[in-house]
């Protein structure tokens, strides 16, 4: 019964996914989103289970650049792959022959070998096979939320990269099978040029978001910038949870890959990396196949099992995780997305000058340029910006702090090494002699400042905006930090400026 109603599901929603197509010039990403939930709520399992459309689209050309307005993860069957020469040709003897050596590939720890088995007993072959009452059984009302974790000291479990030490070694090693292996490498290197024939045409699977680039014919097959990434894994390889900026049509050549799904809204689950930290974008939480069910689907989790020929569109900041189930070849498209450009251009709107410039609040005296002041006073202008943004884009000064602490407690509480630890004690006595610079306000120029980032950030969809807020500031405190006297140098020095920010906060 279960089954019939996911299908039913499927199927409408694959439908409206496909209308929103043909009316693609007046249909609005948002209405196409907000008519496909309500086109499944009345038949969504009681978890609120949500499906990814799988559509058939073989008559079809130029699907990916309109499909891909409506945001949401679909995959394709009967698109220009199932023509590509790699899905017969892409056998080991081959691809050792074209291929013969892998460089920069990165053995995977076995740590645990029941990873995969674990992954596979909780999928089904397209969607969660898991019922209402087994949900239900979970204890869905107990569960913890993003915030519980955020308000207490107890993170979810977390652990170390799963990427492992990257090396060049022959090909044939990778089809031994004695090791879980990752290779991805961009198709524009040489090595990889007697491949690429075997997987064109590719332009259907561009997408254009009208974005304004000198030089670059974005739906040309002829565009100057490669966009695929060739990608190879064998059974048992797990991905970091992460996400991208770009538009990400993954379609798989040989093997089956289990893709786990969140919207960018959940990104204070995450607890991913921020900006400046090795593995920026990266969760360091345990893969999500082993959260709570219920927080998955309350966050609006989708997972599927991709196979030969499929695609996948992973729209941008989508957080997605890769579970290899059986030794996999695939090769993804890139497409820029109006998302990255626009956190871009919020970056470049106002000069660093502009946003950290202060004056008496009693008189209204310009306080000089920051490069001419102390180290707590330009971190405490950094932290009147940073708050008057957060504060703008929440639509209050509460909401503004909620932000700003919501921020720290998802990407920066769970660094807790030694290092960290050092940096906070570094940082708390600059910090606190900010106490002297209360009367200190920031000055019309940089409350103008804030406003017009505030304006472009806000314009951005929902966790989106919030992920490209924390990058500014990071960037902002950087260059506090590193381009302002005196220098604290390299990470250590940002961070303690970001310490600062969130824990100083008026």
């Amino acid at each position: 019964m279960a089954l019939k109603v996911i299908t039913t599901a499927a199927v409408a929603l694959a439908a409206l996914v496909l209308n929103c197509y043909l009316n693609a010039g007046s249909v609005k990403s948002q209405d196409c989103i907000e008519a496909a939930a309500d086109a499944l709520s009345a038949k969504r399992l009681d978890a609120g289970l949500q499906i990814v459309p799988v559509l058939h689209l073989a008559a079809i050309d130029g699907f990916a650049d309109k499909l891909s307005r409506c945001r949401t993860p679909y995959v394709v069957l009967g698109s220009v792959v199932k023509d590509w020469q790699a899905l017969a040709a892409w056998q080991p003897a081959y691809l050792i022959e074209r291929l013969p050596q892998l460089l920069d590939g990165a053995y995977i720890s076995r740590s645990d070998a029941t990873l995969v088995l674990d992954a596979a007993l909780l999928a089904g072959d397209r969607v969660m096979n898991i019922t209402s009452s087994a949900i239900a059984a979970s204890d869905m009302s107990n569960a913890a939320t993003s915030e519980d974790y955020a308000i207490s000291d107890s993170l979810p479990p977390i652990e170390g990269d799963p990427s492992g030490d990257m090396e060049d070694l022959p090909t044939t090693e990778f089809f031994r099978n004695e090791n879980i292996f990752y290779y991805a490498r961009w198709m524009g290197f040489n090595e990889l040029a007697p491949l690429r024939a075997d997987v064109n045409p590719t332009s259907s699977l561009y997408v254009d978001d009208h974005i304004e680039k000198a030089g670059e014919t974005f739906m040309s097959e002829l565009s100057p910038v490669e966009r695929r990434y060739f990608r190879l894994a064998n059974a048992g390889c797990v991905s970091a949870l992460h996400f991208d900026e770009y538009h990400n049509h993954l379609a798989q050549v040989v093997g089956i890959k289990q893709v786990w799904l969140l919207p960018p809204s959940g990104w204070k689950a995450t607890l991913a990396f921020p900006k400046g930290h090795a593995r920026y974008r990266q969760s360091p939480r345990q893969p999500v196949f082993r959260w709570e069910s219920s927080e998955f689907f309350r966050l609006g989790g989708k997972v599927l099992t991709l196979k030969p020929a499929e695609v996948l569109h992973i729209p941008p900041y989508w957080w997605h995780q890769t579970v290899t189930l059986e030794r996999s070849v695939a090769v993804n498209v890139w497409s820029p997305s109006a998302e990255a450009m626009g956190a871009a251009r919020a970056q470049t709107l106002v000069s660093p000058t502009d946003a950290l410039g202060l004056q008496h609040a009693y008189d209204g005296a310009d306080h000089g340029a920051a490069e001419h002041r102390g180290k707590p006073q330009q971190v405490h202008a950094l932290t009147l910006f940073a708050q008057l943004v957060a504060s703008t884009l929440s639509g209050s000064d509460d909401g503004g702090k909620r932000l700003l602490i919501s921020i720290h407690r998802a990407q920066y509480a769970h660094l807790r090494d030694r290092a960290a630890r050092r940096v906070r004690s570094e940082a708390e006595g600059q910090c606190n002699a900010r106490d002297a610079f209360a009367a200190l306000s920031l000055s019309p120029t940089a409350k103008a400042a804030a406003q017009r980032v505030a304006n472009a950030l806000g314009s951005l969809p929902d966790g989106t905006r919030q992920l490209a807020f924390s990058d500014y500031v990071s960037d902002l405190a950087d260059y506090v930090a590193s381009s302002l006297l005196p220098v604290w140098p390299g990470d250590r020095g940002r961070m303690m400026v970001l310490y600062c920010v969130f824990n100083f906060m008026n």
